[in-house]
């Protein structure tokens, strides 16, 4: 059994919380052995997994970050902004607009990562995908 999520920016991630939940509440989340994400429903997907958090905690938490909006609050934020803006660059990697609003999203909802928020990436999420505790995540732009 697939859950197949659409995009849509945050109304997307939001349906995507709730629709994990509702899974997770009526037994069948178990029996889901994919997730396919685009946009919005991937960035609640990747929170959720990376997160370790059950889909109704991280549900809760994601959506009070969407509420508070995507800003920089701090001196502090701002310069792992740069940092993380400045490692693609010196790489040699293209950046665009799309790279600064996915910083802007890893700034917000990965800040329980404090100094590490820029530094999430897909395969820390091996561990919970690879005894089948989580649905593996297929994660489409």
């Amino acid at each position: 059994i697939a859950l197949i999520c659409s995009g849509g920016g945050m109304r997307a991630a939001a349906w995507t919380l709730g629709a994990l939940t509702g899974a997770q509440l009526s037994g069948t989340l178990d029996a889901i052995t994919y997730v396919a994400t685009v946009s919005g429903s991937a960035w609640s997907v990747a929170s959720w997994i990376t997160s370790g958090l059950s889909p109704e905690q991280c549900k809760h938490r994601i959506l009070d970050k969407i509420v508070r909006g995507l800003s920089v609050n701090s001196i502090k934020e701002w310069k792992m902004l740069l940092e993380a803006w400045l490692v693609k660059k010196l790489h040699g990697q293209k950046t665009t607009m799309v790279d600064l609003f996915g910083m802007l999203i890893a700034n917000a909802w990965f800040e329980d990562f404090n100094n590490d928020r820029y530094r999430v990436f897909l395969s820390d999420q091996i561990s919970a995908v690879v005894d089948g505790k989580n649905p593996y995540p297929i994660y489409t732009a």
